[in-house]
């Protein structure tokens, strides 16, 4: 069962990835690392350009030599290439595709005014006695139909 590592874990990390590589260990400082990303807005045709930690989209999982992006949800190997890979990873289509559909998503804004409303209580509420007399009307209405019908 895959599970993420903490930065409290580096011994534990290093140990995992021994397991089957000797070069390329996991180090927690290349999360730290920012990555410039850009691409094209379809609608504007201007060109987004974003910042990106590597540690925004990844975590350390408890494989040798694998870390799972976050956002794409993608295990990556990183084990042959270290954090060159990672890099390779967050400029990859799909990452970009999903980065971009979050970016719109998050920048969504309100349609209206921004005043907070509440919801407030019906002004003409009729008085409970009012309500049931009303009650009592149609329960009477109803008896009298059934019996009219009986006769």
């Amino acid at each position: 069962m895959m599970r993420k590592l903490k930065r409290d874990e580096t011994v534990l990390a290093r140990e995992i990835d021994q397991q089957k590589y000797k070069k390329n260990l996991w180090r927690f400082d290349w999360l730290d690392e920012v990555v410039s990303l850009s691409w094209k807005d379809e609608k504007s045709q201007k060109t987004q350009d974003v910042k990106l930690k590597v540690g925004d989209a990844f975590a350390k999982i408890n494989l040798p030599g694998k870390a799972q992006c976050t956002l794409c949800n993608n295990v990556i190997n990183y084990g042959s290439n270290g954090k060159t890979a990672l890099k390779r990873h967050l400029k990859s289509n799909k990452h970009l595709t999903i980065l971009k559909t979050q970016s719109v998503n998050q920048s969504l804004g309100s349609f209206g005014t921004d005043k907070v409303r509440t919801l407030k209580p019906h002004r003409h509420t009729p008085p409970l006695s009012l309500s049931l007399s009303l009650s009592l009307s149609l329960f009477l209405l109803l008896i009298l139909s059934l019996s009219v019908k009986l006769i």
